[in-house]
């Protein structure tokens, strides 16, 4: 019984190891954006006059932005920037860590309790089917990122 006990303190502690990723904070110049934002990159940017503009990326420069909205090139000056946000899909390896830990410990602290064999293999199949379902939930969600925020001054 004290190997079981051993078993779901283990799951207990991985449970605690996990930890969730800050994306960078944003930018505020053009010259930094340069080397954040990618040709073809989908973006919303959100302009001093009160616009929304979705399109992709065509070019960054240190002064300005170019971007291909409904087809037509559009050119976007830093000083009319206020904000521009990013969809990016976040890096499934820890949803499959997280999915797949758990199961595997468990077959772990079983297989120690009852012997190898069958619970070792359950391990890995359990342990294989919580990993590929954690990476495929995460594999469906984008996270918005904001890339540039002016600076505004006082």
């Amino acid at each position: 019984m004290s190997r079981m006990l051993i078993a779901l303190e283990v799951i207990l502690l991985t449970g605690t190891l996990v930890t969730t990723a800050h994306a960078q904070p944003a930018t505020t110049s053009f010259d930094q954006l340069r080397f954040i934002l990618k040709v073809g990159e989908k973006i919303t940017v959100n302009t001093a006059a009160g616009e929304r503009t979705k399109g992709r990326v065509l070019d960054v420069s240190a002064s300005s932005l170019g971007l291909r909205v409904k087809g037509q090139r559009r050119e976007l000056h830093e000083i009319d920037v206020v904000r521009i946000v990013a969809r990016r899909r976040d890096s499934v390896l820890d949803s499959a860590l997280v999915g797949g830990i758990p199961p595997a410990v468990v077959a772990a602290g079983f297989a120690s309790v009852e012997g190898k064999g069958v619970a070792t293999l359950a391990g890995l199949i359990w342990g294989g089917m919580g990993a590929g379902l954690g990476a495929g939930v995460d594999a469906l969600f984008k996270r918005r990122d904001v890339i540039y925020q002016r600076a505004f001054k006082r």
